[in-house]
């Protein structure tokens, strides 16, 4: 068999020319009539003692269509392992020129392929790394924090304030008419949250229970439902209830109510810990970033088109599942944005194109130094990952497509961690 390859297209898609000699046209045909001996049913013939020149007779275009299929298929696999090629399509077979079995079989082959990425000076990146400075004020923020979070919540007589928890009815009108669900009873309001426009919370201000208030606001312009966007809507509202939260002092019994500690002292101490750690998580991740914008800008090829419609698939389908988990569909966010899916693919193709550019020279920089997994490296991060979800280790320990998957995730995730460490950091 001989072969010829022409890289053409920036070097992400290849054109094989192969030739298959009488010889293996002749060999292949022989495997096909065996097999056909095998099975073939004739009148007055026993299984496997038809004679050759009958099935020739009676099964000749089919296994000569058969044999060149397999043919073709077979060459084109061996010569892509053979030439060591990353291919990432299908292949486009054309040119067939096949005359009989006793003449030479040709024909090309266009697929698009991995791109074969040229690598610069990857060590002794320059970087400066700036971890943010915990105050005690940082501390004291948290602790408030914390102080809200295990607030008890109490109802009150009194007005509401801008930080008060309401629950009231109320009825929404455009034009005298009620909108679709725009009626409720009993709704739980945490003043300031934004569940509805300014202008709404600011007609609710100084209203106590048992009150209630007719008012008529303009919904902003920016509005989540478009269809209602700049809108003037009447509100009906009756006040239920008025809470808020009953804050514990922030002593020695708020930290043992928490469960681990024994003053309040020690959780100062560890919040701080928890702080300063989060700070040095955030400086190290803005490194990594930093790294793979510097390696992406100073690394240029191109990319087959086929990668980048899958990374974009893969990024709506991301999409889809964000949506389905606030009960929303595809259908619904496209008119709410009023965008086409084509439009929400062309928007997403910026960031597909550099997601797959640091990718791919994360994996050149992984084979050129020899960067790998061992199955027991990768079982050992499974179960720390997913310790909290013994499905999925077991699903990702015992399916094939997954560990793969995984396995090159952290694969990307050492090559990283290598770069840092081999980069040249000034604090």
């Amino acid at each position: 068999m001989e072969h010829e390859l022409i890289e053409n297209k920036e070097g992400c898609e290849v054109t094989l020319k192969i030739t298959i000699p009488a010889e293996e046209i002749h060999q292949q045909f022989n495997k096909e009539y065996h097999k056909l001996m095998q099975t073939a049913k004739v009148a007055g013939f026993r299984p496997g003692k038809v004679p050759r020149q009958i099935l020739e007779a009676r099964y000749g275009p089919a296994v000569e269509k058969e044999a060149i299929e397999t043919l073709i298929n077979s060459s084109y696999q061996k010569t892509i392992r053979e030439k060591n090629i990353h291919v990432v399509s299908r292949p486009t077979i054309e040119n067939i020129n096949y005359v009989n079995k006793d003449e030479p079989l040709s024909f090309t082959a266009k697929v698009e392929i991995k791109p074969k990425i040229e690598l610069n000076n990857y060590k002794k990146i320059p970087l400066k790394k700036q971890v943010t400075k915990i105050t005690d004020k940082d501390v004291q923020d948290g602790l408030r924090r914390l102080q809200e979070k295990y607030a008890e919540i109490v109802s009150v007589e009194k007005p509401i304030g801008k930080d008060s928890l309401v629950i009231f009815d109320f009825e929404a009108f455009k034009d005298k008419e009620p909108l679709p669900d725009g009626r409720q009873k009993d709704f739980l309001l945490e003043m300031g949250r934004n569940v509805f426009p300014p202008e709404f919370e600011r007609q609710l201000l100084g209203m106590k229970k048992g009150d209630g208030k007719e008012f008529k606001i303009k919904l902003p312009k920016d509005y989540s439902d478009p269809n209602m966007a700049g809108e003037k809507i009447t509100f009906k509202v009756k006040i239920n209830e008025v809470k808020e939260r009953k804050l514990q002092p922030l002593d020695d019994e708020f930290a043992k109510d928490l469960g681990e500690f024994d003053s309040i002292k020690e959780v100062e101490e560890a919040f701080k810990k928890d702080l300063i750690n989060t700070a040095e998580f955030s400086a190290t991740q803005k490194l990594k970033d930093e790294i793979m914008t510097i390696l992406v800008s100073q690394h240029s090829f191109s990319l087959p088109s086929i990668l980048i419609e899958k990374e974009i698939d893969y990024m709506l389908l991301g999409l889809l599942n964000r949506l389905q988990s606030y009960g929303l569909t595809l259908e619904n966010y496209l008119k709410e944005k009023n965008v086409t899916v084509d439009a929400v693919r062309d928007e997403f193709r910026p960031q597909a194109v550099d997601r797959l550019k640091k990718i791919l020279i994360l994996e050149a920089i992984a084979d050129n130094e020899g960067i790998k997994v061992e199955d027991e490296e990768y079982v050992t991060w499974v179960k720390i990952n997913f310790r909290t979800k013994p499905t999925k280790i077991k699903e990702y320990l015992e399916d094939n497509e997954h560990r793969a998957g995984l396995k090159e995730e952290l694969r990307m995730q050492k090559t990283l961690n290598f770069l840092l460490e081999n980069a040249d950091i000034k604090n």
